[in-house]
């Protein structure tokens, strides 16, 4: 009907009949009236309560009579007559012949699936995949009775809204003062830090950047670039100190060099006679020769 929202949707159980219908089935199951789905569903797991604590158990059954009081208040504001309701049904949404088929074929169900959870078809059920829990025809009766008196006592009251469920029992005021409030203060105190601490720091530095940018740029103007260029003479000298005596020094003594290894190619050219028995003499002197290395070598040792 576009509206979650009961009090936009009053009346609208009277312009729309299918859906009003289906939306009262749906709330009498979710109520727990007898024999619709939820009523036998709701039982089971009662059941299930009590085997491990009857303070469960009463749980279970407050949480069941909250549903069945939520279900009464919602089958009192779509059925509600009068001309606001009237008004209120006409701002609803529009809702079509395929949205409504869903919603039969569900109150169908409702109305029909309960009766699975009934003995003795809910024995054969259970005992299908190896469960238990035969519901108890006293629990049933009880919670059946609980859901139709509250369900009565709804409609007789017309859905009263106690102030204690409106303030949502305390729960949003304790939230705002032990999670919002002190939340908030801590961060406007983190704000005002940031203001004061970090940004004025930041601040401070970006201003003294340029004026240490300035200074460098002084000492470099100063310093370094007159020390770059006094060392750039100074090897320019030397370049052209080591030019002069490259030219006088090197060049003499690579001359002198020169001719001594001239002379000494020479002088071992002439050995190379041609003749073989000059080779064997030269190979004899250099034996001997070596023989008599060998001899003083072996006698000092």
């Amino acid at each position: 009907m576009g509206s979650e929202d009961l009090t936009k949707l009053r009346g609208v159980a009277r312009r729309w009949p299918v859906v009003g219908v289906a939306a009262s089935v749906a709330a009498l199951a979710l109520a727990g009236i007898a024999p619709l789905s939820l009523w036998a569903t709701k039982d089971a797991v009662l059941t299930a309560a009590l085997e491990s604590s009857p303070w469960l158990y009463a749980a279970g059954l407050v949480a069941a009579a909250l549903s069945a009081a939520y279900a009464g208040k919602a089958l009192w504001a779509i059925w509600r007559r009068g001309a606001r309701a009237e008004a209120r049904a006409d701002d609803a949404g529009e809702v079509g012949a395929r949205e409504q088929a869903p919603l039969v074929v569900f109150a169908v169900g409702a109305v029909v699936l309960g009766v699975l959870a009934l003995p003795p078809i809910s024995g054969m059920l259970a005992g299908a995949p190896g469960g238990h829990a035969q519901i108890p025809t006293v629990e049933l009766a009880v919670s059946a009775v609980i859901a139709v008196v509250v369900v009565l006592l709804m409609l007789r009251v017309r859905a009263p809204a106690p102030r204690w469920a409106r303030r949502w029992l305390g729960l949003e005021a304790a939230a705002q003062a032990v999670v919002v409030r002190p939340s908030l203060t801590v961060a406007h105190a983190l704000a005002r830090f940031d203001d004061h601490v970090p940004d004025r720091a930041v601040n401070a530095v970006a201003g003294s950047v340029p004026v240490l940018a300035r200074s460098a740029a002084r000492v470099d103007d100063h310093v370094p670039d007159r020390a770059v260029n006094a060392v750039a003479g100074s090897v320019l000298m030397l370049a052209r100190s080591a030019a002069r005596v490259d030219d006088h020094v090197p060049d003499r003594v690579v001359s002198a060099i020169a001719g001594r290894v001239r002379r000494l190619g020479h002088s071992a050219r002439a050995p190379q006679t041609g003749a073989i028995h000059q080779y064997f003499l030269q190979t004899v002197a250099v034996l001997a020769a070596g023989a008599v290395v060998w001899s003083v070598y072996a006698v000092m040792g």
